[in-house]
């Protein structure tokens, strides 16, 4: 990867830091497609190379790609060009979107940036968890923290304006809610990720939630729904996840 971390040492500005890498940790299906988020503070966007790497458990780290001022991208050998990066200069934002999610995936993955020679900015990274095709995506293990996290994958819309919205029960929720930025990819397609953070004993009751989507190219919206009972059906080994994919 020697040839993308030549450009790395270019001093970018001596008071930017990242400040917010998110989410920090997401369970995806094989062919799927997720959103990682890096937020930038004290300096526009559009001054910033941004960097990503990951490191695998029990491997050392490495290169993923380099994101020029210019929008140039340079990958690391071996990393496809369905790793795409994107940029959103009004909120100071980078988007690393990994569109078609395989197993080789699994990873920890870390935005960061030089502000001075030798001195880095680093996110706090987010792990990506690609599930096997006997994991429901239903994590006890979450679930005993006291709370679950849905998570809704939107992928290939034109244009990108899009509404995604969830409900419990046919209510709409605003509480628990996050959804991340828009983000172009290089089939000019557009794909976003919500999630839904609800207390476990609601989880738990046999509610159903439901991620709906509305888009101008749909005739009506579009519903995927889930409850703990899906995931009574779907009974295998415990996953070790964090999400639950509607």
């Amino acid at each position: 990867v020697r040839h993308i971390w030549n450009y790395l040492m270019v001093p970018i500005n001596t008071h930017l830091c990242i400040y917010l890498q998110s989410p920090s940790e997401i369970s995806v299906s094989p062919g799927q497609t997720v959103a990682l988020e890096c937020a930038v503070a004290n300096v526009t966007a559009d001054k910033v190379n941004m960097n990503w790497i990951r490191q695998s458990p029990g491997q050392k780290p490495e290169g993923v790609l380099f994101f020029k001022i210019d929008l140039s991208i340079y990958r690391a050998p071996g990393i496809p060009e369905r790793y795409v990066p994107s940029r959103d200069a009004s909120n100071k934002k980078f988007l690393l979107t990994i569109r078609d999610v395989q197993e080789g995936d699994d990873s920890i993955y870390f935005c960061f940036a030089f502000y001075t020679e030798g001195v880095q900015t680093w996110g706090e990274g987010t792990r990506v968890r690609v599930l096997s095709e006997y994991e429901s995506g239903c994590s006890q293990e979450e679930i005993a923290t006291g709370f679950a996290t849905l998570t809704c994958l939107v992928s290939g819309f034109f244009p990108g304006y899009i509404d995604v919205l969830w409900r419990q029960d046919c209510q709409t929720q605003a509480q628990g809610v996050r959804t991340g930025l828009v983000a172009l990819g290089e089939d000019k397609t557009y794909s976003v990720s919500s999630y839904l953070t609800v207390p476990a004993n609601e989880w738990g009751s046999g509610a159903s939630y439901s991620c709906v989507v509305k888009h101008e190219s749909l005739a009506s919206a579009l519903e995927k729904s889930i409850s703990a009972k899906d995931c009574k059906r779907q009974a295998r080994p415990a996953p070790t996840g964090k999400s639950i994919l509607p």
